[in-house]
């Protein structure tokens, strides 16, 4: 997805908080997910009072739907483990996506998978 302006913190945060809406939508109800940006996993999970925070109706928005019924995992993942989301990311502003599904991965980031299912 392609937010605009901004910083890497507010783009993870947008998409966890659209990727946990479209996963819930789906109906599934127990998911893995694998974040790389290890402060955005930490301001998640930690229950401290983000009222004064830049994006805190955001964290609190993303915070509500962990709080759902359904089981969540939030795993960091290191970025150069995750090149594929860089890749997507990439794609996503170069094509003016706001919010693009695949079934199947784009030809372009295949070998990308490859590697980091191998690392």
């Amino acid at each position: 997805m392609a937010l605009g302006t901004g910083n890497a913190f507010q783009a993870e945060l947008a998409a966890l908080h659209r990727g946990l809406v479209h996963t819930w939508e789906l109906g599934h109800r127990t998911i893995i997910c694998h974040v790389d940006c290890l402060v955005l996993q930490q301001v998640i999970l930690n229950n401290s009072d983000v009222q004064d925070h830049w994006h805190g109706q955001e964290i609190s928005m993303v915070r509500a739907l962990l709080a759902r019924d359904w089981d969540v995992t939030l795993s960091y993942v290191p970025r150069d483990r995750n090149v594929v989301a860089d890749a997507l990311a990439k794609l996503a502003v170069q094509e003016g996506w706001d919010w693009k599904v695949w079934s199947l991965p784009p030809t372009s980031v295949v070998p990308l998978l490859c590697h980091d299912i191998v690392s």
